[in-house]
């Protein structure tokens, strides 16, 4: 099991299982990254990869919480990966993925994103472990998340308000 403390091997970042090029050149990927507790730097428990987005192995498990989902394009469109939480909804404390290595590869860079279950505030950073430029609160789903983010986001925390 990686941890988010960890990620350099990280969030995000543990080898996606193979999947089936695409006629652009590309591998299709659809991912899930299960995460634990509510907390600074939430531990990854798990990290799901498939061609094909239907997969069962995709599917939410009865205790497991979604809680944000990145896209590779501006829109929800492209590759994308499913964060859970095993320990339900964004409270005031929230969750903090403090490296978004193995997500930013697995979709070839983030620019959008859907937040779910009270994960309403999040702030954005362009370096591992919550450095570089910081993005101030964020409410509500990014179609975009701007050219600074676009492909840039390395760690973020998301929390309710």
């Amino acid at each position: 099991m990686a941890g988010l403390s960890a990620v350099a091997a990280g969030l995000l970042g543990a080898p996606a299982q193979a999947a089936t090029p695409a006629a652009h050149g590309k591998e299709i990927r659809y991912c899930k990254t299960v995460v634990d507790g509510p907390k600074e730097a939430s531990k990854v428990v798990s990290r799901t990869c498939s061609a094909d987005k239907g997969a069962p192995a995709l599917a939410a498990a009865p205790a497991e919480t979604v809680l944000i989902t990145f896209f590779e394009d501006a829109g929800y469109v492209g590759y994308y990966d499913s964060v859970y939480g095993k320990y339900g909804a964004c409270d005031s404390s929230g969750y903090g993925f403090s490296d978004l290595t193995g997500v930013q590869l697995g979709v070839n860079g983030i620019s959008s994103y859907y937040y779910y279950n009270n994960c309403n505030v999040q702030r954005l950073y362009t370096d591992t472990y919550y450095g570089g430029t910081a993005s101030g609160a964020l409410y509500g789903d990014r179609f975009y998340v701007g050219d600074t983010f676009n492909d840039n986001v390395w760690s973020m925390r998301v929390w309710h308000n």
